[in-house]
């Protein structure tokens, strides 16, 4: 998993950090569901390798 994130590009350290932001953003506004969401999609981000289709 660390080398998967080691060799992120950078749009998608730019959507991690979005998400990243969303989710404590949410959390202090009290919505706590949007921001386990914003979560679950870090750990997909983070867990799992994606396929861009152009």
């Amino acid at each position: 998993m660390i080398k998967r994130i080691l060799k992120f590009r950078t749009d998608d350290w730019k959507h991690i950090w979005f998400l990243f932001k969303n989710m404590i953003v949410q959390f202090l506004k009290g919505d706590f569901l949007e921001a386990k969401d914003a979560w679950y999609w870090i750990r997909i981000h983070v867990e799992f390798d994606s396929k861009r289709v152009k």
